[in-house]
């Protein structure tokens, strides 16, 4: 059965620039999403925006395993950087592990994490990606993420987010897709443009415009090839 490649982004705005580099030759519409098919360097690629946060990017990577065979499954998107690192805004990261945290619900009024109201012995907090040695794949720099169901906005946030040593960057939909992902047992993999600080909100005081030549940087680096081992 033919391979496809899912590549996952999870806005409109970053979808347009993504998709202006893939040039696909066919788009499908199949209810909740849109499909769009571009040639991947022997294998399609199939392209779903799947919308913003963990739950939609878990529920667009489960879709697509229910209707397509997949080889690996990438996403491409923006992310905040914490003010303690040395990187910068407008740089293209490859995300090493996700630390995925305040996933959960409420129970008899308090917030209780997701290991509390649903225990899962295949749940774990720390996923690593397969993908060995990107510094010297892809050129970039590794990164640990820490991801959860939003964005952090508060001085509480970001002294919630510095307990998690060694994590550089945040992004909401991590914490679902990488987890969808390694259940599956397929190989995932994450790129990220650095559009803002943690606590930095306000998508209006986003570096969106050093971040576009990025977003079409990733998405080449993925049309010229698998990014999974041994491929």
């Amino acid at each position: 059965m033919l391979k496809n490649r899912l590549v996952l982004i999870p806005s409109a705005a970053e979808a347009e620039v993504v998709l202006d580099v893939f040039n696909p030759f066919l788009t499908i519409n199949k209810t909740p999403y849109t499909v769009h098919k571009a040639n991947g360097n022997g294998e399609d690629l199939l392209i779903v925006e799947c919308g913003v946060g963990p739950n939609l990017a878990s529920a667009a990577v489960a879709w697509s395993v229910a209707g397509f065979s997949l080889s690996e499954v990438i996403l491409i998107g923006l992310a905040g950087l914490t003010p303690d690192s040395s990187l910068s805004l407008g740089d293209l990261v490859s995300v090493a592990e996700v630390i995925s945290c305040r996933l959960g619900g409420m129970r008899n009024g308090s917030f209780e994490g997701i290991d509390k109201v649903l225990p899962l012995a295949s749940y774990n907090s720390r996923v690593k990606t397969k993908l060995k040695s990107s510094v010297n794949r892809l050129g970039l720099n590794e990164v640990v993420c820490v991801s959860s169901e939003y964005v952090s906005r508060e001085i509480d946030d970001l002294n919630y987010l510095k307990q998690f040593k060694g994590a550089e960057i945040e992004a909401m939909e991590t914490a679902g897709f990488a987890q969808a992902a390694s259940l599956m047992d397929i190989p995932w993999f994450e790129l990220r443009a650095l559009s803002n600080y943690w606590g930095v909100s306000d998508h209006r005081k986003w570096e969106w415009d050093l971040c576009k030549n990025q977003l079409a940087r990733a998405a080449r680096i993925i049309a010229e090839g698998p990014l999974r081992e041994n491929a």
